[in-house]
């Protein structure tokens, strides 16, 4: 038997299936954000929320494709981005073109010539460099911000989805088969270090652009990806020091330490913290899908809260802005009103846009259709009804 055929250098059989805790660790993440935008003091690190997502989201992307690798069924790039296409697009088409009317009926020409950058950086997922480029300051995002600066880290999930696919395939074809299942841990870790050190760089000369560039971000989702390794590859050991040190407990203790504003340390500074933190809190929760924690995270109004997380993301900071620009009020109102708007239009979106793209897509045979679907309606709606929605009336 040659060495590609031993069963070390095979990929596993991987029934990894939803996790309602992680679910309502999106709740966690997608709440700390709103409170930091509504500028609530204490919780002025509220903005790792953002880390704990990008780490949640390696993580569960790679098992969902070794799921898919280890099936009978061959994994298919096509499949992949038109999942991402009808899970992502259809909700961010509605905040971009609705916040792009309530724009027009309430901006001078100026501000809409402005907005319709951002917006179509949004929509087209470069809107991190967009707003690098722009000088536009995330940390210091008064009411007069864009209401659709908040679409940076969607775009560096995207950046990053389109290179996971084929690094995914090279690691458990050709790499699989020359150095075995440790390459899951070696290629994340090696990537995950590469892309540290950038922002590491990068933050003693640009914080901003060690903030919003992808390549000095892409650590936390090869973080998760590295987590998903160690547990793919790893024996029950690992999985038993995890439980008897109580990670997951002590992880989300320090989420909410780390997001308090008594630590006074640098945004690349927290990050790196926040990303090891979230680490160990996905990596205990799976360890010990039946703790306290678990228990506690999975409870439906959380999961459901969880479900809803991407919405509530992408709803909340417009409701902030459009409420700060208009009604002075205190920042723990301001985050109430955030909170329960954003999830409410969110909960709608879900219900009305995002299910029935989901349902309506699950033939192979439509993915390459759908993908190409998808980045043609994104092109058109930035380049032509954008363009016609904030300059056609009101000039003056």
């Amino acid at each position: 038997m040659s060495r590609s055929d031993t069963a070390a250098h095979r990929l596993k059989s991987h029934d990894f299936h939803h996790r309602p805790a992680f679910d309502g660790l999106r709740a966690i993440a997608v709440y700390a954000v709103v409170l930091y935008h509504a500028d609530v003091d204490i919780l002025s690190g509220g903005f790792i929320g953002v880390d704990l997502f990008f780490v949640l989201s390696g993580f569960l992307v790679t098992n969902v494709v070794l799921r898919d690798l280890s099936s009978e069924d061959i994994f298919s790039i096509w499949q992949f981005y038109a999942r991402r296409a009808r899970r992502l697009l259809p909700a961010a088409t509605i905040v971009v073109v609705t916040m792009s009317i309530f724009t027009l009926v309430s901006s001078p020409v100026g501000i809409r010539e402005r907005i319709l950058g951002d917006a179509q950086a949004g929509l087209l997922y470069f809107a991190n460099y967009h707003f690098l480029w722009t000088n536009d300051d995330y940390f210091n995002a008064g009411p007069a911000a864009s209401p659709f600066l908040h679409f940076w880290s969607l775009a560096i999930e995207e950046q990053f989805y389109l290179i996971f696919p084929p690094l995914m395939l090279l690691m458990t074809g050709p790499l699989l088969r020359r150095f075995g299942r440790k390459t899951l841990l070696y290629v994340p870790l090696l990537l995950c270090a590469a892309t540290a050190s950038v922002q590491v760089v990068l933050a003693s000369k640009n914080p901003q652009a060690a903030y919003f560039r992808s390549d000095a971000r892409a650590y936390q989702l090869f973080a998760g990806v590295l987590v998903a390794g160690l547990f793919y590859t790893s024996s029950g050991r690992a999985r038993v020091l995890l439980v008897r040190s109580r990670a997951a407990e002590i992880a989300v203790i320090l989420f909410v330490l780390g997001s308090l504003s008594v630590f006074s340390v640098s945004a690349s500074s927290r990050g790196l913290a926040a990303t090891f933190i979230a680490c160990t809190l996905i990596a205990g929760l799976e360890a010990s899908p039946a703790s306290a924690l678990a228990r506690l995270l999975s409870r439906a109004p959380v999961v459901y809260l969880g479900v809803i997380s991407y919405g509530t993301y992408l709803w909340h900071w417009p409701v902030v802005l459009v409420v700060s620009r208009y009604v002075e009020t205190d920042a723990w109102l301001l985050a109430a009103i955030g909170a329960l708007v954003g999830s409410a239009l969110a909960s709608l979106s879900y219900h009305l846009v995002e299910i029935p793209m989901r349902r309506s897509g699950k033939s192979r045979r439509w993915s390459l259709p759908t993908v190409t679907a998808g980045l043609a309606s994104g092109v058109a709606i930035s380049f032509l009804l954008l363009p016609w929605i904030l300059g056609r009336i009101r000039r003056s």
